[in-house]
């Protein structure tokens, strides 16, 4: 005979059964490659892999371009210190030319200077030998008219008396 207790143990192991049987339908629709959770796994493990993927070849990249920009700033690098050495060279040049201008210019002033004295005493001895001249000229001219006068007197006696003798 049955007990209350084997049938209540029977009805329970049904239920259990039962709610196994419901388990396990949506377990299989759960991991379902085409519809349930399954699908869903296998597409995310592939974004997984493809994620995986272009992190690897995003790393590689970056790994190049980090190597190219390090050349190139390395390169900017020695370009800008080869640019400071020039400019400095430059500046150096620069004031070493303006320093030999600024000599040259003050030996130019004082050699202008020196010939600009020396033309002046030159114009002052040209002034007073012209005025000697003028002096000179002025007193021979005179002697010179005098003497004119003086032989054109001595002549006319010369024939007046040479006309006095013949006649």
């Amino acid at each position: 005979m049955m007990q209350p207790t084997d049938i209540a143990l029977f009805l329970i192991s049904f239920a259990a059964c039962v709610y196994c049987m419901v388990l396990s339908g949506r377990l299989r629709r759960l991991q379902n490659t085409k519809n349930g959770l399954g699908a869903t796994i296998l597409a995310l493990n592939e974004s997984v892999s493809a994620v995986s993927a272009s992190t690897r070849d995003s790393k590689m990249q970056a790994g190049e371009i980090a190597g190219k920009l390090s050349l190139a700033m390395r390169e900017a690098q020695e370009t800008c210190a080869r640019l400071q050495n020039l400019s400095e060279g430059l500046e150096a040049r620069a004031t070493a030319t303006l320093e030999r201008s600024e000599t040259s210019q003050r030996e130019i002033q004082r050699q202008v200077s020196a010939l600009l004295d020396e033309v002046g005493a030159r114009m002052t001895e040209m002034n007073t030998l012209n005025e000697q001249m003028r002096v000179l000229t002025n007193g021979t001219t005179e002697t010179i008219v005098q003497a004119i006068h003086r032989a054109a007197k001595s002549q006319t006696s010369f024939s007046s008396d040479r006309m006095a003798r013949y006649e």
